[in-house]
């Protein structure tokens, strides 16, 4: 009887690597971040940012 645990196929290495780096490149950019309204201004200038850059990759 084969074990369910072992005849999952996980996901391939480089997906997983890529989220593991954007997770923690994301977490690095919390945890530094100050809260104060300077860093919640260039937090959200940064996603805005990043967003606009996304949308015109869409076109």
């Amino acid at each position: 009887m084969s074990n369910p645990a072992v005849s999952f196929r996980p996901l391939p290495q480089p997906m997983v690597n890529s989220f593991m780096v954007n997770s923690l490149s994301a977490a690095i950019l919390v945890a530094t971040a100050p809260t104060t309204a300077s860093g919640t201004f260039s937090a959200a200038s940064a996603v805005r940012s990043s967003t606009v850059a996304a949308g015109s990759l869409r076109f």
